[in-house]
């Protein structure tokens, strides 16, 4: 699972400082790109094509605005994407064409505006620049941070936002402790599940009478072979009761979704699959006694 995350800027006026934005999105676990990181590739024969297919992949575009436009493409390699021009903007920069690309896929887009004094020579057909800022500021009236004027307090505003945090490493339920050398003699069974699970590819169920092992048996074999699977999750099924509440408690086990939302049984990214499992309920024979399963 990744975030991909495009910066958006002048590279002349704000190179340093998205560099350390970069940097700084990435000790989040973040994949954070910027358009000097691109490489030729074979179905992109332009500049441009290569950041629309990026921006098409990505989940959110960060556009750092000042008073420069930056370079325009060749107009051969912008015909092609002439669509995505807001009514009454006739050309665009290749950093301005970012910004295009993001509204267009309808990208999570967040910009910052650097403060009056921020020190740039010479800027790039600055009445550009000027006309798109209006455009979406003044005439489209889309929320913007205005006035940073360092790259750590440029730092400091990106990172207030929402942005999911993948540091953490894999999430592993609280019940997957080894009993270490207490576990023994089932070297046969951990073998026999594996080779049902890979096999098959399906469900697997372990039943039996109650006390003999089953749990820690699938315990023991979730730790042995954790490095195959992207979680490691538990839970109760001894009631619809505890159903739920599993259900419910795994949202803090797993990172939930930004936005997500607190519900009566958990939270929001929960409740579809609540509603599955009350549905299959219903069933008399989905679930056998706790003691047999």
């Amino acid at each position: 699972m990744s975030f991909r995350v495009f910066l958006s800027a002048v590279t002349s006026e704000f190179g340093p400082a998205r560099s350390a934005l970069a940097s700084d999105l990435r000790a989040r676990g973040l994949e954070v790109k910027e358009q000097k990181d691109f490489r030729q590739e074979q179905d992109a024969d332009t500049t441009l094509r290569l950041l629309e297919q990026y921006i098409r992949g990505c989940d959110a575009v960060v556009a750092i605005m000042g008073r420069s436009s930056g370079s325009l493409p060749p107009l051969a390699a912008a015909e092609p994407f002439r669509r995505m021009l807001p009514p009454g903007i006739e050309e665009a920069s290749y950093t301005q064409w970012e910004i295009h690309c993001a509204r267009w896929y309808r990208r999570r887009l967040s910009f910052y505006v650097a403060a009056p004094d921020w020190p740039v020579s010479d800027p790039y057909r600055p009445e550009l620049q000027a006309a798109l800022r209006h455009h979406l500021f003044e005439q489209e009236g889309l929320n913007r941070t205005e006035g940073f004027d360092s790259a750590d307090a440029l730092c400091r505003q990106v990172l207030r936002e929402d942005w999911p945090d993948y540091r953490v490493g894999k999430p592993v339920h609280p019940r997957f402790r080894s009993i270490g050398t207490l576990f023994k003699g089932r070297a046969e069974a951990i073998t026999a599940l594996r080779r049902a699970l890979v096999d098959s590819l399906k469900p697997v169920a372990l039943w039996g009478m109650g006390g003999i092992g089953k749990t820690r048996l699938a315990i023991e074999y979730g730790l042995t072979h954790a490095a195959g699977y992207a979680a490691l999750l538990f839970a109760s099924g001894e009631s619809a009761e505890a159903l739920d509440a599993s259900l419910a408690g795994l949202s803090t086990v797993l990172r939930c979704l930004p936005g997500c939302k607190r519900t009566r049984i958990g939270c929001s990214c929960w409740t579809t699959s609540t509603r599955r499992t009350r549905s299959k309920r219903r069933r008399p024979d989905w679930r056998r006694s706790p003691a047999d399963t």
